[in-house]
């Protein structure tokens, strides 16, 4: 059911019993070891899922909703890191401060380790003080 839905992000977690819940008093509790095993099995599954979702985002035009700057670089360019509105992380480097902006991007490539996206902003010269969108605005 999982890889028929095509999740690109899955939050995994067990169930943990809590005494005076309804919950803890229900027949059949899996044990630790099949819960272990079921996340285990589901991480791996999650891995492979979003690294396709991803994957299937390269070439795309998208916007993104952009944090702060996680690193400066030279001539006051920052690498950025920020959210596609599915929430796929994508980092891409520009000058000026764009935490709060909804800027779009095209997607160029993969991370290595398949964890995010990377890309060009589409206007890397935008005037910041005339934004697209601002979440202030929102």
């Amino acid at each position: 059911f999982i890889k028929a839905i095509g999740f690109g992000h899955i939050h995994i977690f067990s169930y943990s019993h809590r005494a005076g819940t309804r919950a803890a008093k229900l027949a059949g509790q899996v044990s630790s070891e099949i819960k272990k095993a079921r996340s285990k099995a589901l991480s791996e599954l999650a891995k492979i899922l979003k690294k396709e979702a991803l994957s299937a985002m390269l070439g795309q035009m998208t916007k993104v909703l952009w944090e702060s700057g996680v690193e400066p670089l030279a001539n006051n360019r920052y690498r950025y890191s920020g959210y596609t509105g599915n929430y796929h992380r994508v980092i891409s480097e520009a000058s000026g401060d764009l935490a709060g902006l909804i800027l779009p991007i095209k997607i160029i490539n993969l991370s290595s380790d398949g964890q995010y996206l990377t890309g060009d902003i589409a206007l890397p010269n935008l005037p910041l003080k005339q934004p697209l969108i601002s979440v202030k605005q929102l």
